[in-house]
């Protein structure tokens, strides 16, 4: 009888792997994307004391930790023309919707009930 399989188990030869070598192919990705986003706090913000200075960076780090090889993932140089054929393919869809959500908008701003 085979041993029961832990589904926790960092045995596993596929996601751990690939995240871990994707990770490791990034050194300056957490630090490009604290960057980003502690520029983006400052200027959202608007407040320059050390309290509101403590919280973006604190907010920055956690988010950089987190999310760092979203903001700027690795791709194979193969890939790319399939991403952008998706990409193309994406941007009608996305306009149509955008489009779709603003005559909604104009719907509601001049229904009969809102004035």
């Amino acid at each position: 009888m085979a041993p029961p399989v832990n589904a926790f188990s960092d045995k596993k030869s596929g996601a751990n792997e690939k995240a871990s070598k994707h990770r490791a192919r990034l050194p300056g990705a957490r630090v490009l994307t604290f960057l980003v986003c502690f520029a983006t706090w400052i200027v959202l913000s608007g407040r320059f004391d050390l309290f509101h200075l403590a919280l973006g960076v604190i907010a920055s780090c956690i988010v950089s930790t987190i999310s760092a090889d979203i903001l700027f993932p690795v791709h194979e140089f193969r890939h790319l023309p399939k991403m952008f054929a998706r990409f193309i393919l994406y941007l009608p869809w996305l306009l149509y919707k955008i489009f779709q959500a603003n005559l909604n908008v104009l719907h509601l701003s001049f229904h009969p009930r809102m004035r």
